[in-house]
């Protein structure tokens, strides 16, 4: 029997998993085999990555930080208040959240960005940004990018417990933080077509369909040549 130095070397066991969260100081896990596990697995089976604090080791390995959203740069800590940017807002990511206000994140205690994140050129969408000024001094807060079938998300900042924790006078906001966390999760369920283990999947053509319209969906298959006929035709 062998042992694994990181779970993460068992693409049996990634797979059975759509989302992995790992916070800071997770370097023992990021073994060379598990990097290309994780890269195999949410590009071809559609998983999540979602690095909880921020980068997830010091020295972040070349393979992995090829497909996370932003770099980090050395840098001075600071603190940062938290918003929901108008992407963040159009994706409709965290829509329960907004409930709450259009501002409900401006009042609950500030958060520490120890290394600088910066969002990378192409395809990655910022979420959340620190409050402020639009402009290219904003910190990214919550950002993500897609990764073949899957994507990958970091969400910056310690202290976020606090959220958790809101001192007695701010009790009004004690659904904020775990509404946050579900939002962002149902989110990142609704992005997948098929979950792990699932072969067969119906997807509506559209969100919604007015009277007298014709309701068509798509039927997707994980591997389709396991659908063909012996003729050749598809068996659906």
């Amino acid at each position: 029997e062998t042992t694994l130095a990181s779970p993460l070397e068992s693409m049996e066991l990634l797979d059975a998993y759509r989302l992995v969260i790992i916070g800071r100081d997770a370097g023992v896990y990021l073994t060379e085999s598990g990097i290309e596990n994780l890269r195999k697995w949410i590009s071809q089976s559609g998983g999540c990555l979602l690095c909880a604090r921020g980068a997830p080791t010091e020295q972040v390995p070349s393979k992995l930080a090829e497909i996370l959203p932003v770099r980090w740069s050395p840098g001075e800590e600071s603190r940062v208040r938290a918003k929901v940017t108008q992407h963040g807002m159009d994706s409709a990511v965290f829509d329960p959240l907004m409930a709450a206000g259009s501002d409900p994140l401006g009042a609950l205690p500030s958060l520490a960005i120890g290394s600088t994140p910066k969002q990378r050129e192409g395809l990655p969408q910022v979420l959340m940004q620190s409050a402020g000024n639009d402009g290219d001094s904003n910190v990214p807060v919550v950002t993500y990018q897609p990764f073949g079938s899957g994507q990958t998300i970091v969400v910056e900042g310690a202290g976020m417990w606090r959220w958790a924790f809101l001192s007695p006078e701010h009790s009004a906001k004690d659904k904020i933080y775990p509404t946050l966390w579900q939002s962002l999760v149902q989110w990142i369920i609704s992005q997948q077509d098929m979950m792990p283990g699932q072969e067969v999947a119906i997807r509506s053509d559209r969100a919604a369909f007015l009277s007298g319209d014709r309701a068509t969906a798509s039927v997707l298959l994980r591997d389709p040549a396991k659908w063909k006929t012996e003729s050749g035709a598809d068996a659906l």
